[in-house]
């Protein structure tokens, strides 16, 4: 299921990145890119300035705006790049391109995806299957080979280098505001920096994609753990099931030989009794728990407040 779930996962992702580096990515019809606006005309495509003089006339099947000083333009089923002039600096040679950004774009050849700089020329020599968008705030690019990912990055806009070849069977996008994502290798789970070094070990069965209040959960086995961004597990993995979100400083768990709910707190110490067999998350310091089918409240300190008696599902 994981397996199938990662493979959807990656199609979504592939054709909305697809969408966005191949579509309809230089602001087109009417908006304003670099101070040149695209404009159509019986089904050919050419630029106007932002006074609305026709610089560029209708010759192109499909355009890109200007980014960096120059647009890419469709020709006969082939991609290639003009400048504010009209002149054509990169041939038409690409099944796909994306706008320049920060003095490079990528571009696909015979197939494989690459990256050139403004001068048409290859900025790295590898060849790949995929390359994701460039991350906004990290520079970093995700790339495919034969089933691999791997990591690029775009150095100041001088340079693009690989630092990490084409190695893990996936690899996630790096999610907003942090500097590790998770990757899988062979069924296993961890996390790596944004210089491709492994930031969490890739030895667990499952691990969660995101980190609440610093921690994620972890599995091994069929037991549940958490781990925070260091790779340090704060909370045993041990448990049959867990939450790794935490309500007023606590959390549910379920231990597996009794197969009976509590909670504990983020250092993992005992709250209230693994004696339930069906708990709900804590609000304003109270949680609702039920023994067999009889209802009652509990506080943040264990102790119950409203007698496990009530055979109906109540608000605290």
């Amino acid at each position: 299921m994981e397996y199938f779930l990662k493979r959807v996962l990656f199609l979504h992702l592939f054709l909305f990145t697809a969408l966005i580096l191949f579509g309809n990515n230089g602001n087109r019809r009417g908006e304003l890119s670099d101070g040149m606006r695209a404009v159509e005309q019986n089904g050919k495509w050419g630029f106007e300035d932002k006074s609305g003089r026709l610089v560029i006339s209708y010759t192109y099947d499909d355009v890109l705006g200007f980014r960096g000083g120059l647009a890419a333009v469709l020709t006969d089923d082939l991609w290639g790049f003009i400048d504010r002039t009209g002149k054509k600096v990169i041939k038409s040679i690409y099944t796909a391109v994306s706008s320049f950004d920060m003095g490079f774009a990528n571009v696909v050849l015979n197939g494989k995806h690459t990256i050139i700089n403004i001068s048409g020329d290859e900025a790295i020599q590898a060849r790949y299957d995929y390359i994701s968008p460039f991350h906004p705030r990290l520079r970093l690019a995700i790339v495919s080979r034969d089933d691999k990912y791997g990591l690029i990055i775009n150095v100041k806009g001088r340079e693009i280098r690989e630092i990490l070849a084409p190695t893990y069977d996936y690899i996630w996008e790096f999610p907003e505001g942090e500097t590790i994502t998770r990757v899988v290798l062979n069924d296993k789970y961890g996390f790596i920096n944004a210089t491709g070094r492994e930031a969490i070990p890739v030895i667990y069965d499952e691990i969660g994609w995101i980190f609440l209040q610093g921690i994620t959960y972890c599995v091994t086995g069929n037991s549940y753990g958490l781990i925070n961004r260091a790779g340090r597990i704060v909370i045993p993995i041990i448990y049959e099931d867990m939450d790794f979100v935490f309500y007023d400083g606590i959390t549910r768990a379920k231990t597996k030989n009794e197969s009976k709910w509590g909670f504990i707190d983020i250092r993992g110490r005992v709250v209230a009794p693994f004696i339930y067999d069906e708990v709900l998350h804590f609000s304003g310091k109270r949680a609702r728990v039920r023994i067999g089918d009889k209802w009652g409240i509990i506080d943040n300190n264990g102790r119950v407040v409203v007698p496990i008696i009530y055979n109906i599902f109540f608000s605290p």
